[in-house]
Parts: C-alpha cells; structure tokens; sequence
C-alpha cells in the first residue's frame, strides 16, 4: 500500500521551527515516527518521500508518502495541528497513456562534475553541483520524465512548466555538512508510460530523497 499523509504544522511550535530549517533534522524527525527497519537504507526500505508546502498565508504542510503507516502521536504535542493519511493507490491505478495531468515537485537539480576512473580502475563519484538556470533545470526534468514515463506538455513559448529556485538550506550529519539547493517544478505533463510513470511516483525522482526532494504530486486538470 502507497499512503500519503497531510501534516499541516504549527508554526507556533519551537521544536518545528528549529526542524524546518534544518532538512536533516526534519528527515529524523519524519522517519522517528516509523518502526525501525534493518538495513543500510530505511528510507528507501520504507518508500518515505516528503515535500513540506506553503500555501499563502496558511501554516505549512508537510506532505509524506510511504509504504507503510507511521505512528504520527510519536510526534512532539503540538508539532503538527492536523493529519490526515489516504490509500493512494486507486489513483496510481488509473493513471493512463496519453492522459494530461497538473504535477508538483521539489527536486534537488543538479549534475555531477570530477568523476573520474583512477589508475586502480575504480570509478570515483565526483561531486554534485546545482543547477541554477530554469533552462538546465527544465533540462533536467525533461531527461528525468523520459525514464520516468511522462513529459512535459509544450506550450506555444515553451514548456508548461513554472520552475522556482529555493534558497539553499543547511543540516549536520555524522559524516559532515548537508546543503540542498532546490527547485521547485508545477505545470502540466502528459502519460507516456503509466507503469513507468507509478513507479517513479513511489521511488521519488532525482537526489536528495531523504532531504525532502524527489516527491512528486499529480492531480487531474479543472474541468
């Protein structure tokens, strides 16, 4: 089962203001709320994404999809005003080819530059660095849609698409200092491969999963 829960937070409480500027910490906090899973990646064992929102003047949402339920009273009082989690599945189920359908995601855009093969063979991963255009960014998606059974509806000036840059945010980790730089993307894309297209809903899109990046939302388009 696929859940996607709505937390909209309280922007009252101390403990989430010190968490919503720090995405490692806000990841902790997310996956406190989840049984304990062996393995090196619970994260990805568990399918957790999260997107936090603003929605004009109203309190911040947070939105967290997952295969499993989470334990939301683990929470801290007061963290979160409301939640509310559904069964998501019937509507990956009717996703269709060739249907047309608004999207929303926050994604980590970047590209990798200095990796490189050493002399003993073994390919290094070099470092990632972001991508600050709206053209390399709507690049980006467009390359990702392509693995991902979707692509963007063309308008007459482009792509129907509207790509915001975020500021970056900063956490600590065991292993140094997390910076994520994100986009986010809204328009409209169009169903190439609907299995294709599930799947990545579920496994998220792009880097930066565990830092509240590679979820992605559809809706269908107003009569």
């Amino acid at each position: 089962m696929t859940t996607l829960t709505r937390l909209r937070l309280n922007p009252t409480s101390r403990s989430l203001l010190r968490e919503l500027a720090d995405p490692v910490a806000l990841h902790r906090r997310i996956m406190a709320t989840f049984d304990h899973v062996d393995g090196a990646d619970a994260r990805a064992q568990l399918g957790i994404l999260w997107r936090l929102d603003t929605e004009g003047r109203h309190s911040p949402v947070l939105l967290v999809q997952s295969h499993q339920g989470s334990a939301w009273d683990r929470l801290p009082e007061g963290w979160a005003q409301q939640v509310d989690t559904k069964d998501i599945d019937p509507a990956l189920d009717a996703i269709s080819s060739g249907q047309a359908l608004r999207f929303k995601l926050r994604a980590n855009a970047t590209r990798k530059i200095d990796t490189k093969t050493g002399q003993d063979g073994i390919r290094r991963n070099g470092q990632r660095v972001p991508l600050r255009s709206a053209e390399a960014a709507v690049s980006w998606l467009r390359r990702h849609g392509e693995s991902s059974g979707f692509r963007l509806v063309d308008g007459t000036g482009g792509p129907v698409v509207d790509v915001r840059p975020e500021a970056p945010t900063s956490g600590r980790r065991k292993n140094g200092t997390v910076t994520v730089e994100p986009v986010r993307f809204e328009g409209l894309l169009l169903v190439e491969n609907p299995g294709a297209l599930v799947s990545a809903i579920r496994s998220g899109i792009g880097p930066g999963k565990a830092f509240g990046c590679g979820l992605l939302s559809l809706a269908a388009l107003p009569r």
